[in-house]
C-alpha cells in the first residue's frame, strides 16, 4: 500500500555467538526469502540483503546474488569475522572500532571485486563522523536509526562536531555538553526545527530526532559532493572534521587501511 521506491525483503542476520552452521541456515533462509519476494511481488525495487561468516561465504554470497538478485544495489547486514568462536564483535554490530573498519573495507572490495552492485550498509552512519568514514571507505549508501535513539536520549548531532547532550534524560552512552559558542551552529542550522526555535531541541525528544536526521542529510549531500571532487579533497576535509574528534585515531587508521587489499575478514 505504501508502494515504496525500494525494499528490503525480510533477512535472518546473525547473532554473536551462533555457530557457522546456523550461520549458513540463516543465510538460505534470507536467500529463499529473496527470491520468493522477487516472484511473488510486485515492489518497484528490491533490495537484497547480503550476509557472509568468512572471506569464502562473502564471495559465494555475493555470486549468488550476482546470478540471482534482479538488482543494481545490495545492503550489506551481518560480515563475521574470521576468529567469530573467540571474538564477538561482527560488521552487524557497527560499533566504531578498528575491526570495524577492516571489515568494512575489506566487504566493500570483495563486493566490487565479484560483483557490479552499488553497496548500502544498513544500520550504519548515526553521527556524521561514522556516516563520513563509511562514505570514505567505499559505501554508496546507508541507513540507521540511531538518530532516534540519540534523540530519546537526550543527544543532538552538529555538523562536524559529532554528538552533544543537551536533554533531561540520562545518557546512554559518552558525549560532551553543548557549548555556548556552539550555539551559533544551531542557529545557523537549515533544520524546521532550528529554523522555529532552537530550544525546542531541550524540550521534545522528536524535535532533537528531527534535527539528527536533518544533520545526517546534509552531511550525506557534503560527502557525495566531496567523492565528486576527489577523493584528496575529501581526505584534506576529514582531516580537519577528524581532528576534533575522540574518533581521531579511527579516521588515521581508516585512512592508511582504505588502500590495501586485505582478505582478513
Amino acid at each position: 500500500m505504501i508502494d515504496p521506491d525500494y525494499t528490503i525483503p525480510l533477512d535472518f542476520p546473525f547473532l554473536p555467538g551462533v555457530s557457522q552452521v546456523e550461520m549458513q541456515r540463516l543465510w538460505k533462509k534470507t536467500a529463499d526469502n529473496i527470491r520468493d519476494w522477487q516472484e511473488t511481488t510486485n515492489l518497484r525495487a528490491i533490495i537484497p540483503m547480503l550476509h557472509a561468516w568468512s572471506v569464502e561465504s562473502l564471495i559465494s554470497n555475493t555470486r549468488w546474488l550476482q546470478k540471482h538478485a534482479n538488482t543494481e544495489c545490495i545492503a550489506v547486514g551481518s560480515v563475521v569475522s574470521s576468529d567469530y568462536d573467540q571474538y564477538t564483535g561482527f560488521l552487524g554490530d557497527r560499533q566504531p572500532r578498528k575491526e570495524l573498519v577492516d571489515m568494512l573495507i575489506s566487504t566493500v572490495q570483495l563486493v566490487r571485486d565479484f560483483s557490479d552492485f552499488k553497496i548500502h550498509i544498513a544500520g550504519f552512519g548515526s553521527s556524521p563522523f561514522m556516516l563520513h568514514l563509511g562514505y570514505f571507505c567505499g559505501v554508496d549508501s546507508t541507513d540507521t536509526i540511531g538518530y532516534k535513539r540519540k534523540a530519546a536520549f537526550g543527544k543532538i548531532s552538529l555538523p562536524g562536531l559529532g554528538d552533544r547532550h543537551i536533554g533531561r534524560e540520562r545518557s546512554g552512552w559518552g558525549a560532551n555538553e553543548l557549548k555556548p559558542e556552539e550555539m551559533d551552529l544551531l542557529r545557523k542550522c537549515g533544520c524546521p526545527i532550528c529554523q522555529r526555535s532552537p530550544r525546542m531541541l531541550w524540550k521534545d525528544w522528536t524535535a532533537r530526532a528531527i534535527h539528527n536526521k536533518y544533520v545526517l542529510l546534509e552531511e550525506r549531500k557534503k560527502a557525495r559532493l566531496f567523492l565528486e571532487a576527489g577523493r584528496d579533497v575529501y581526505k584534506a576535509f576529514l582531516d580537519e572534521m577528524f581532528a576534533k574528534s575522540g574518533l581521531k585515531y579511527l579516521w588515521k587508521y581508516a585512512r592508511t587501511r582504505v588502500h590495501y587489499y586485505p582478505l582478513d575478514l
